[in-house]
């Protein structure tokens, strides 16, 4: 299933890079900072048509084939995929190469399969159930495993959100945090971020407004890298992949380091 995944995110991947090189016009969603463009509607369309066309050529049946999709997909079935099509539409709109695919695969509501990739950089992050994680880049594959490193090292990486009261609350953790860490960054890409820290480029990343399409690949590439992904009380977090509306506060990081995180969140 993994090729049909890693297919469909290449395709996606060549679809965004078109409109990106070309420039794009966003629209806004619920305000000024939450954007929708084109290229995310022309993403989500090719991922969707790949998928559907290579489960059938694999014998599946299209009325099992389900999809939860950020623009307004959702589709019931037994084999379902979960899209993000374009994940940092604002870093997109921008110019700015920090954005992804995201596309992750579950059986019977249980995430099996994922990949994230970054057309722009041409890196892709793969994670199979129990089987690793891997980062593929220059045609280098390279399995994903998080070092446990002091509080005083890490770097902490953000998400600012949109909604006003989330941003307050997450600024507040920020607030506290930031002067006993390394430093802080701002990416505004979630799946990427999460990504990084599989590679151990960032130690933890927090983040106070998610969805399902969000974080359902990059939650299980981290957790096969040998770190976790909690709520802020530092519980397990079950996506519901029946109510794809749902909002998710978590943290990710190694699972060592999360008890000293978790003093910040108070």
């Amino acid at each position: 299933m993994i090729d049909i995944l890693q297919k469909a995110a290449r395709n996606a991947g060549e679809v965004l890079m078109k409109y990106f090189n070309q420039g794009v016009t966003a629209s806004y969603k619920s305000s000024h900072k939450n954007l929708v463009t084109v290229a995310d509607l022309a993403s989500q369309k090719i991922i969707y048509e790949t998928i559907v066309t290579k489960m059938v050529q694999k014998g599946f049946k299209k009325d099992e084939i389900g999809f939860i999709g950020e623009e307004n997909l959702n589709i019931n079935g037994k084999y379902k995929f979960i899209i993000d099509p374009l994940d940092g539409t604002n870093n997109f709109a921008s110019g700015y190469g920090y954005f992804c695919v995201s596309i992750a695969y579950a059986i019977n509501n249980k995430t099996v399969a994922g990949v994230i990739y970054n057309p722009s950089s041409n890196i892709l992050y793969t994670t199979e159930l129990g089987k690793g994680s891997y980062k593929v880049s220059f045609h280098q594959k390279k399995l994903l495993k998080v070092q446990k490193k002091k509080l005083k090292d890490s770097l902490l990486v953000a998400i600012f959100n949109t909604k006003e009261i989330i941003f307050h609350d997450e600024f507040k953790i920020y607030e506290k945090i930031y002067p006993v860490i390394r430093g802080l960054r701002a990416n505004q890409s979630t799946a990427l971020d999460m990504c990084n820290l599989a590679d151990n480029i960032f130690q933890i990343h927090v983040n106070g407004n998610s969805y399902i399409w969000d974080i359902a690949a990059a939650k299980l590439i981290v957790e096969e890298s040998n770190a976790s992904v909690t709520d802020w009380q530092g519980k397990e977090i079950k996506l519901d992949f029946n109510n794809p509306k749902k909002s998710y506060r978590f943290i990710a990081c190694h699972s060592k380091l999360l008890h000293e995180v978790l003093k910040f969140f108070d």
